[in-house]
This record gives C-alpha cells, sequence and structure tokens, in this order.
C-alpha cells in the first residue's frame, strides 16, 4: 500500500490565511456590501458586528496549499447560518482545544495527496469545495484528533 504525503504543519499554517493567528479572529476573504461599512474587502469578523454570515464573492485558497482548517471551517459549501460573531465564537472555542497551546502538539495535513487512496468520497470534494485531512497528536497524553472534510453539490 502507497502512504500519504504527510506536511507537517505550524499553528499558523494549519489555520491557513482565513484566520488572524494571534487572536483566532476569522477573515472573511472576498468582497461584499456590509451594513453600515459599505463595500468592503477580507474583512475580520469582529468587524461585521452581529450581521449574518451571507455568502458573498470569495477567493478560495488553493486546494494544494496546506493548511487552511479556518477556510473549511468558515465557508462550507452552503456556508453557516447565523451571525458572524456567534460563528467567530464557536470557531475560537472549539479552535482553542485543539491547538492546546500549553502542550506540545504535533499538527500534520494529509491534504497534498490523492486522499480518494483514503475513501473514495474525498473524490468529490477534491473536484469542487476542497478536501482535507488534518491530524493532530498530543504526545503527552497520547491524543490524536483527525478532522476530515470532503464535499460538493
Amino acid at each position: 500500500m502507497q502512504s500519504l504525503d504527510e506536511r507537517k504543519l505550524t499553528h499558523e499554517a494549519f489555520l491557513g490565511e482565513w484566520c488572524d493567528p494571534r487572536d483566532l479572529m476569522l477573515i472573511k476573504r472576498g468582497s461584499g456590501e456590509v451594513e453600515g461599512l459599505g463595500r468592503v474587502s477580507d474583512i475580520r469578523y469582529d468587524k461585521l458586528g452581529d450581521a449574518p454570515n451571507r455568502s458573498w464573492g470569495v477567493t478560495t485558497p488553493d486546494c494544494d496549499e496546506p493548511g487552511q482548517y479556518a477556510y473549511a471551517f468558515s465557508c462550507p459549501p452552503y456556508g453557516l447560518e447565523g451571525p458572524s460573531a456567534k460563528i467567530q465564537r464557536l470557531f475560537k472555542q472549539s479552535t482553542e482545544l485543539l491547538l492546546d497551546r500549553s502542550a506540545p502538539i504535533e499538527i500534520f495535513d494529509w491534504s497534498g495527496g490523492d486522499l480518494t487512496r483514503v475513501h473514495p468520497l474525498f473524490e468529490a470534494g477534491m473536484e469542487w469545495w476542497g478536501a482535507f485531512l488534518f491530524t493532530i497528536f498530543n504526545p503527552g497524553d497520547h491524543s490524536m484528533v483527525v478532522i476530515s472534510g470532503s464535499t460538493t453539490d
């Protein structure tokens, strides 16, 4: 059996360009109209307030780029329902649990290779939205979290 190509990531590379790693603030990439602000581009979620997280002209990262967890979380194919502030809180709380800064965790991205070798369900995502497969290992307590995503319409 052929093995997948894993890429070891830093916290920042795991999060990708859709997140400010200093404060885990999501960034809505692309451009659109925001009530009270007019037309904006690449705006942080804290500037959106309670505006609903609606689709707008987005730029998507290259599926071969390592990381991009924040993109996979915040920009699924049919969007997340609810105000941006609520989505931001959920992202920050869950990401702080995943990336426990007090533990020497190891993050690997397996998405750079042919994920259909893992399971054929990844094929559809590789054609459209993207396919993601990450592992986060904590050698201190020997625990591992696996995050995967693949979807299409």
